[in-house]
């Protein structure tokens, strides 16, 4: 499960492929270190970026000057793109929560490739249409999914974004208790009271910056 993860933690699943990126005249991906701005909020948007692997998060600033946590993006995912295609500047900062490697396109050339590769086309008219579907189900799930529940979707569906596999996946979570809050809409207090609940029952365990949780998924339940 790639690209922008889950309809609770506003990041997406994978909806490219590697191969079929390079199909359509990729440019060659580059390294890039965890804690790097690699699109500027409020920029022209000059450039679309094709996320090979990692994880990226997106944040916006706001008049008071503080910032919201606004998605995360993983493998598979044109950061970018709406905006190139648009016209319209970068309605957020994205920065790099692990290494990266990332392709660097010319919007320009961005544009003449969806303009003529029919198959690029379609994905993105996938890529986006799945990014309006999961925020109406995000937007759903808060009237529907308790804290506790958007939590451990938000927890198991991080697992899959950094590859954590088996019964019990030990992670070490690249975000601020402030930035997972924001994801899953609690404050930071109520976050530490939820962990806390879940630490208690065994179903994770907190070492440092290290999580370790089951791998049996989220529980499906209701409530506020």
């Amino acid at each position: 499960m790639k690209g922008r993860i889950g309809a609770v933690a506003n990041v997406e699943h994978r909806p490219f492929a590697i191969d079929e990126a390079r199909l359509v005249g990729m440019p060659a991906a580059r390294d890039y270190p965890a804690g790097t701005e690699i699109l500027r909020q409020g920029s022209p948007a000059e450039r679309v970026l094709y996320l090979e692997s990692g994880l990226v998060k997106l944040l916006r600033a706001q008049a008071d000057g503080g910032e919201t946590i606004v998605g995360l993006r993983s493998s598979g995912w044109f950061l970018g793109a709406a905006a190139a295609i648009l016209g319209r500047p970068y309605v957020a900062r994205a920065v790099t929560l692990s290494r990266c490697r990332i392709a660097d396109l010319d919007a320009a050339r961005f544009g003449r490739l969806v303009r003529e590769d029919a198959s690029l086309s379609w994905r993105l008219h996938e890529m986006h249409s799945r990014e309006a579907y999961e925020q109406m189900v995000q937007m759903a799930d808060l009237g529907s999914r308790s804290a506790r529940g958007r939590l451990e979707q938000f927890l198991h569906e991080m697992a899959s974004a950094l590859d954590g596999a088996g019964d019990d996946v030990r992670l070490s979570i690249p975000l601020r208790q402030w930035e997972i809050a924001q994801l899953i809409a609690v404050t930071p207090q109520y976050l530490c009271r939820l962990f806390a609940d879940m630490e208690r029952e065994g179903l994770l365990k907190r070492e440092g910056e290290f999580v370790t949780i089951r791998g049996d998924g989220p529980r499906e339940d209701s409530g506020s």
